[in-house]
């Protein structure tokens, strides 16, 4: 392996010169054991000591752990007092990040107690926790009054020595503060944006909505430029913010993202996003202008797309119960549940059309009823028309036979009276 130093100051950005004392720590003990103690004997740069620092606690090989607290060595024993020297501000070169990180050191290295305090071993007056915890405190206390830019818009060197606190040391504990200063944001921002793809994925893994937040719009910004790998590893930090928030706005934010680079995703998560996308939409505005031909069209349409949106949301279910099993956590409630929403939404719809057309058949029964009772007082009257003229029309011809019989008698009755006469004026 190439000079530790030199390779730091080529990596491109903080997070990768954080990944690579990490990765050394923990696949290659021995040489990082050297390549570290290299850096306290001949290097001043804090971020570079503060790693190396860190670095000693990351170490999990057994053999060299346990053979570096034992101290059964002069070497040894100075390794512990050096640490302890930088916790205690009496280092070579020192500053609140490497007493930080020193203090950080010792208690993840496994150092007992007594070795700590002993005055031939560390010599630490106060607990490494307890000196830890009061420079991550002050920190967070000189946010409130941090000037970010200087007269020339530059950044101050008070600011960039506090955002590099952060950046090389505890991280995850500005994540997680629950503070509301002005400057707060911005810091967290900043931070992010300076360790690149680790930064958006401790953001990620902070739990907290806010800095999630801050850590997509990161990953937007440097999905465009990265290289395919690069891409592939931010997504996969949007995937647990997909998988695991409750928050509705930061899930679609996720989805949105994701969307745009649906190659670097799991088949799972594009089955689970695409049925998030599912919206049911109503094809009719107004049941109440609606044929009852239209009616039962646009029921039939909706039975069809409830049963392919339930085949739909039971492959999302059963993407959803998979990854929870690969990634050893199951995703939140929203994405295991059946979706719900969308199929209360359809059935819903689906109980207006029924008791539309419900309504619309009853209505058209009694039409049909009211026709068929119209149809039969017509035709009831129709026959009474019929007898009725006939009636009408035997009278009238009973009676114009009447007066033909009555006339023909009074003519004849005049015509013999008219004889009669006739006789006797004879």
């Amino acid at each position: 392996m190439s000079d530790l130093p030199e390779r730091f100051r080529k990596s491109s950005n903080a997070g990768e010169k954080v990944e690579l004392f990490f990765a050394l720590a923990e696949n290659q003990p021995e040489l990082a054991l050297r390549q570290f103690a290299n850096i306290w004997r001949d290097k001043a740069n804090p971020p570079m000591r503060a790693l190396a620092l860190q670095g000693l606690g990351r170490i999990t090989d057994p053999y060299i752990k346990q053979a570096l607290v034992a101290c059964e060595t002069d070497e040894d024993l100075q390794i512990l007092r050096d640490i302890a020297n930088e916790v205690k501000g009496r280092g070579t070169v020192n500053n609140d990040l490497t007493r930080w990180a020193a203090a950080w050191a010792i208690e993840n290295m496994g150092f007992s107690q007594h070795q700590i305090e002993h005055l031939e071993g560390g010599a630490l007056t106060d607990p490494p926790y307890r000196i830890r915890n009061e420079i991550i405190n002050r920190k967070l206390e000189e946010i409130k009054q941090i000037q970010r830019f200087d007269s020339r818009g530059e950044l101050t060197a008070e600011y960039e020595r506090h955002i590099e606190f952060w950046i090389y040391g505890p991280t995850q504990e500005l994540f997680r503060s629950n503070i509301y200063y002005q400057n707060y944001d911005q810091i967290v921002r900043d931070v992010i944006s300076e360790l690149h793809i680790l930064g958006v994925d401790l953001a990620v893994n902070s739990g907290s909505s806010k800095i999630q937040q801050i850590a997509l719009e990161v990953a937007k910004q440097y999905l465009r430029t990265s290289t395919e790998f690069n891409q592939k590893r931010l997504c996969e930090s949007i995937r647990k913010v997909f998988l695991y928030t409750s928050e509705y706005q930061l899930r679609n934010t996720a989805v949105s993202l994701l969307n745009q680079y649906r190659s670097k995703c799991d088949r799972e998560i594009l089955i689970i996003i695409d049925a998030l996308q599912l919206e049911f939409t109503p094809t009719l505005t107004n049941l109440r202008d609606a044929t009852l031909s239209v009616l039962k069209n646009e029921l039939s349409s909706v039975e069809q797309e409830i049963d392919r949106a339930k085949g739909i949301f039971t492959q999302a279910q059963a993407a959803a119960e998979f990854l929870g099993i690969k990634y050893g956590s199951p995703p939140y409630s929203d994405l295991i549940n059946p979706f719900s929403g969308y199929i209360m939404n359809a059935e819903n719809w689906r109980k207006q059309l029924k008791q539309q057309i419900l309504e619309i058949e009853i209505e058209q029964n009694k039409i049909y009823h009211n026709q068929s009772l119209l149809k039969h007082f017509l035709s009831e009257l129709n026959d009474f028309d019929l007898r009725l003229y006939e009636e009408i029309k035997e009278n009238y011809n009973r009676k114009i036979n009447n007066l033909m019989i009555d006339n023909n008698e009074n003519y004849n009755i005049n015509n013999h009276s008219l004889s009669y006469n006739k006789c006797q004026s004879c």
